[in-house]
């Protein structure tokens, strides 16, 4: 078992060694650096998007209720005001 935890750590650490060298490398097309990490960038931003936009469209329809409920409750209350002048009146 501690030998298949080295073996992972080590195998880990290698990985990161390549990431780190091919981050830090000039150069210039599809494997410069500075495209490497643009389109990591542009993956996880994807990404982020695809898994929030479920809850961006329940945030979306919660926010089209309150606007409906506030414009309801807006009315309601009108309709109250006018209630009370015309009892007022009588």
């Amino acid at each position: 078992m501690d030998k298949q935890i080295n073996v992972l750590e080590d195998n880990q650490k290698q990985i990161g060694d390549i990431i780190s060298n091919l981050m830090n490398r000039g150069g210039s097309g599809a494997d410069s650096a500075a495209n490497v990490k643009q389109n990591t960038f542009n993956d996880n931003r994807r990404m982020m998007l695809e898994m929030l936009a479920p809850m961006n469209s329940q945030m979306n329809e919660m926010k089209l209720l309150y606007e409906n409920t506030k414009s309801c409750s807006n009315d309601v209350g009108g309709k109250i005001d006018e209630l009370k002048k015309i009892i007022a009146l009588q």
